[in-house]
């Protein structure tokens, strides 16, 4: 998505999608912040027309070419969880989205031996809270887990009933039916799995 040596993003891969995606994200409340490429920040700084307030919210951040991150703030009831600074009140397209295409930011590091961020962070330097979420079983469901919006209680949800089994399409029974109906149930044809991203 970003060239590598220019830090801006290839125009052949961006689509008005991307933008879609990223407005819509920022325009939950609930999300404080959005780590993207510093090149797809500027490219949205480029060009976003109209309102540009939620653009405040899209951060630069190393790495992040290929996916975002998105930082929601602190519920009620999680006393442990640590509030962030809040972001400016601007855009965030002016001198500190300009440092980012300087050499600063990418100079090698000077002391090579610091331990960087990225690998203190292990299963057992995470706060106890984390290791519980990340330790626990499945929902019982996907609403037993989906937001609700607002101030809704958490949703309780009962035991997942057993459906029926859908029928397999195999190649011995692969031809469409005489008479199709909408409202018959889907056959079950297997979930398409995501290739791996291609190397670079």
């Amino acid at each position: 998505m970003v060239d590598e040596k220019t830090h801006l993003v290839k125009d052949a891969l961006w689509t008005p999608a991307h933008t879609r995606l990223l407005k819509r994200a920022a325009s939950y409340p609930e999300v404080e912040r959005i780590l993207v490429n510093p090149g797809i920040k500027k490219k949205l700084c480029d060009t976003v027309t109209g309102d540009r307030s939620w653009l405040r919210k899209i951060r630069p951040f190393w790495g992040h070419d290929y996916h975002f991150h998105m930082r929601i703030g602190c519920q009620p009831g999680s006393p442990g969880c640590k509030g962030q600074e809040a972001t400016p009140a601007d855009d965030g397209c002016g001198k500190p989205l300009a440092w980012w295409f300087t050499e600063e930011p990418w100079r090698p590091n000077k002391n090579p031996d610091a331990p960087k961020a990225r690998n203190l962070m292990t299963m057992p330097n995470l706060p106890r809270q984390c290791q519980a979420v990340l330790a626990a079983s499945d929902a019982p469901s996907l609403a037993a887990v989906t937001f609700q919006g607002g101030s809704a209680a958490a949703v309780a949800v009962a035991e997942p009933q057993q459906a029926e089994p859908a029928e397999t399409i195999s190649s011995d029974n692969a031809s469409m039916p005489a008479e199709a109906s909408a409202f018959a149930p889907t056959p079950k044809i297997g979930v398409p799995v995501p290739r791996p991203r291609p190397g670079n």
